[in-house]
């Protein structure tokens, strides 16, 4: 999945990380994406139907995942990727802007980091790093 575009300064090429940023609201969708690209190959989805299908296509590395989304839930779509013996492995990290109870269901889900809206963009591209 990684595109080997990245050049290290040695002048050999390195695989770029795939990051799938699902996020319903399209200002921080755009944002996330842009702020990420420059470290990582990213595409974004605004429902959770896109974001499983995105995921079997793409085959990312890592997943941001809201859980608010239009269709399925954050929650649903974790349990559809861990489902998935491609995707099963696949770290995902959820991104609400509520309650701790939403951190213990989306760890229940499969989730392996869970971020609360708002977040520092630090936080969130060590949390990627970590992940990767």
């Amino acid at each position: 999945m990684a595109d080997l575009s990245a050049i290290e300064g040695d002048g050999k090429k390195t695989a770029r990380a795939t990051v799938l940023v699902v996020e319903d609201d399209s200002a921080l969708r755009q944002f996330l994406c842009t702020a990420l690209s420059d470290e990582f190959d990213v595409t974004g989805a605004v429902s959770g139907e896109e974001a499983v299908e995105l995921a079997r296509k793409l085959r990312p590395d890592v997943v941001l995942l809201d859980v608010m989304l239009p269709g399925l839930s954050g929650l649903d779509v974790v349990r559809e990727i861990r489902s998935d013996e491609g995707l099963k492995d696949t770290p995902v990290l959820v991104m609400t802007a509520f309650s701790e109870i939403e951190s213990d269901d989306a760890v229940e889900a499969g989730a392996d980091r869970f971020l609360t809206k708002p977040f520092d963009l630090q936080e969130l591209t060590d949390a990627v790093r970590a992940l990767l």
